[in-house]
């Protein structure tokens, strides 16, 4: 060895863990948990659960909601596509869905949990 000690696996964990607990925050500096983030489905008018403060995620979280529709929307193409040329039947359609949403949602959630930060909104009543 070169004088570098091997880190063990708990303090591997613990760095993960603490990378990625640093994602999607507020202004006031509150990190909320990536299960958190799926609570969160109007990204313009959002409350902070530590202070109350009305957030909003800004102009990525506009671009976060287009990209959603357009991914969900080329989920559900596959479906239709597929029933409408009687390659499957509705029990197809639905085994698809039930594979494919969470497979999809679970990665780009995450992207999303890490891109977008949250900042006071300016027109809050």
């Amino acid at each position: 060895m070169t004088g570098v000690r091997k880190r063990s696996l708990i303090h591997r964990i613990y760095a993960v863990h603490y990378t990625l607990g640093r994602s999607m925050k507020s202004h006031c500096d509150h990190r909320f948990s990536y299960w958190y983030s799926f609570r969160v489905f109007n990204p313009w008018k959002h409350k902070c659960p530590k202070c109350g403060v009305a957030l909003t995620g800004g102009k990525r979280a506009g671009i976060t909601v287009a990209i959603a529709l357009l991914i969900g929307a080329a989920v559900a193409a596959v479906a239709i596509t597929m029933e409408h040329s009687h390659r499957w039947v509705v029990r197809d359609s639905l085994v698809w869905f039930a594979f494919a949403i969470p497979a999809v949602t679970l990665p780009y959630q995450y992207w999303c949990w890490k891109w977008v930060h949250f900042i006071e909104r300016k027109d809050a009543a």
